[in-house]
């Protein structure tokens, strides 16, 4: 349990503007599957089939959800 405490701390750490995500992401998914708890590993296969789109959403490679965020919402008439 403990392993899995220190493995979710890690992943929720990952969307936090940081230069390196990308390797860090890598790292995370050799521990988290070293770990062997199924549905880390269902985790860790979904994120390495769709890794780019993974990588592409990181903070530190766009800023669309920021800039969404940031953005005001139109008003009706």
């Amino acid at each position: 349990m403990t392993a899995l405490a220190d493995l979710v701390r890690r992943f929720a750490a990952l969307p936090k503007r940081a230069g390196g995500n990308d390797v860090k992401l890598t790292e995370w998914i050799t521990a988290a599957r070293a770990v062997d708890l199924p549905h880390l590993c269902s985790l860790t296969n979904g994120l390495e089939i769709d890794r780019a789109a993974v990588d592409a959403e990181s903070p530190c490679h766009t800023t669309t959800a920021a800039t969404k965020a940031s953005t005001p919402a139109p008003r009706g008439p």
